[in-house]
């Protein structure tokens, strides 16, 4: 495996430091075994760090990008605040755009479709890129035209030579998935050379930094995205980022707008980019503090939940899931079962601590402890749905990140 993201930044090249935080070795977050799989899951080195000359954040290879997504358990359309929010932008985009019937929206790692359905109703020409087949097969069931591939230079290339020009790239959490990061922006800056423009979405690195939320650190994770890493980045591929959008989702994320170099650039480029040095995000006071709150956060979930009078309950087998309760140390003994609404997902176990997971109407009818929602961005959604489908269920409510948190139910 390469040593981008360990030895070397996967961004600029550069030598990198020592890592800001250690979470221990680690299984990978979405493959999930059967309820039957005997034996230890893999594990790797979970290790973050931040490149000085780019300010990017990585971790390093251990697995390819073929083992992690080949057969993928993560479906966006479980989440219906996630699919809200992709029907706004779509709406939002369509009409700022001017996207009509003989426009192509490209969507890169386009998952089950839960983004492009909204562009297709609006008669818009749509095409997902989506490297796990098992997804990709989910979204062309539904009527969503997606290729089977990992996007990059030779992808974008081939788009070209088939004259599939999009007017618009959407890439959401997919630049923080891509371990070959200046091949998949050489793929970007072909498209946007040939009339595209690209909106990109990324949780912020500033936001991470500042609410010690490690929990979004894990395997599939390459890459850890800032405004001043990505200007960077675009700069180095001759594209301009041009504008930036403050959005709420994954506890607070940036979207990127990326164009050619003649593109003019909005005030709130550089007004991120300034809020971003004036945080310090590159320095090593804010990376230390970073590392001694996460590791506080760790060992206080693992006493709250140590001291449970009753046997807890977890909500949401996320990757979430899978980092802080392998980083803690918790396992059956303390938490009997995980609900996951997501079919894919259910008589699976959580890797490395092997929690199992279940549909919600078996764990609610037998369970009389507390919860953990462990997708602590959309808890509120999913404690209100659990208050209409389980009226009877007494037990409280928690969040584990940035802190332990009741949440009124």
């Amino acid at each position: 495996m390469s040593v981008r993201g360990s030895v070397f930044c996967r961004g600029c090249s550069k030598p990198l430091a020592s890592p800001v935080l250690s979470l221990g070795k680690q299984p990978l977050s979405n493959k999930l075994p059967e309820l039957s799989a005997s034996g230890a899951d893999p594990v790797y080195p979970l290790e973050f760090r931040v490149c000085s000359e780019c300010g990017l954040g990585q971790i390093g290879e251990y697995v390819s990008p073929h083992d992690i997504f080949d057969d993928y358990t993560y479906f966006s359309s479980t989440s219906a605040s996630w699919l809200e929010h992709a029907k706004s932008f779509a709406v939002d985009i369509a009409e700022r755009l001017e996207l009509g019937n003989n426009e192509l929206v490209v969507e890169v790692a386009s998952n089950d479709g839960y983004l492009l359905q909204y562009f297709q109703e609006l008669g818009c020409q749509v095409l997902g890129i989506e490297p796990a087949k098992n997804v990709a097969l989910a979204a062309n069931k539904k009527g969503i035209n997606t290729e089977i591939s990992f996007f990059g230079e030779k992808v974008a290339q081939e788009l070209i030579e088939r004259r599939l020009i999009p007017k618009l790239v959407v890439c959401n959490n997919v630049m923080a998935h891509v371990p070959d990061l200046n091949d998949f922006l050489s793929g970007l800056a072909l498209l946007i050379n040939n009339g595209a423009i690209v909106s990109v979405e990324a949780p912020s690195m500033l936001v991470m930094l500042r609410d010690n939320l490690f929990d979004t650190i894990y395997h599939e994770h390459f890459s850890y995205l800032s405004a001043t890493s990505v200007n960077f980045l675009a700069t180095r591929h001759n594209i301009k980022l041009f504008d930036i959008e403050e959005i709420s989702t994954h506890g607070g994320s940036y979207r990127f707008w990326i164009g050619p170099m003649e593109s003019k650039q909005s005030s709130e480029v550089a007004k991120i980019l300034n809020d971003e040095e004036q945080f310090g995000i590159l320095t090593d006071s804010v990376q230390l503090e970073f590392a001694r709150r996460s590791k506080e956060a760790i060992a206080n979930f693992a006493v709250w939940c140590r001291n449970q009078r009753k046997p807890l309950i977890g909500y949401g087998a996320a990757a979430k899931a899978t980092v802080l309760l392998n980083a803690s140390g918790i396992s059956t003994n303390e938490i009997v079962a995980i609900v996951d609404n997501s079919t894919s997902k259910q008589n699976r176990m959580v890797p490395g601590v092997r929690i199992p997971i279940l549909e919600a109407k078996e764990v609610f009818s037998r369970s009389r402890g507390n919860l953990v929602i462990f997708p602590w961005n959309i808890a509120v959604e999913i404690a209100a749905q659990i208050k209409m489908e389980f009226p009877n269920f007494n037990g409280e409510v928690w969040i584990p990140l940035p802190g332990m948190k009741k949440i009124e139910n």
